[in-house]
């Protein structure tokens, strides 16, 4: 370690902090591909219930329709 730092001239504390960035990029990197198709997945379930629940919504007022139709009918 002694003749790196004699022949780049830069203190130890520089070596840690570039030891401790890259540390660092690699943790980003793994949490950001982790984190993204999560939520991708997230994101489509929950369009995927909401579509679920407006054909439920359509189906009982469509129902409800057909009930008063026939009600007055």
């Amino acid at each position: 370690m002694k003749d790196k730092l004699v022949k780049f001239n830069h203190k130890a504390g520089y070596y840690r902090m570039r030891k401790i960035g890259v540390a660092f990029a690699f943790v980003s990197a793994f949490s950001l591909s982790v984190v993204l198709p999560v939520s991708v997945s997230l994101v489509n379930a929950a369009k995927a219930d909401n579509e679920q629940k407006e054909v439920t919504d359509d189906k009982t007022q469509n129902e409800l329709s057909m009930h008063v139709d026939s009600y007055y009918c």
